[in-house]
């Protein structure tokens, strides 16, 4: 599982959202 911000490195709150949504999407 990949944790929120690993993507760009900076775990920004915008991203934390967004991989939630994703998340709960799935």
């Amino acid at each position: 599982r990949t944790p929120p911000g690993s993507i760009t490195g900076t775990p920004l709150p915008n991203e934390k959202l967004l991989f939630f949504i994703l998340e709960r999407l799935q």
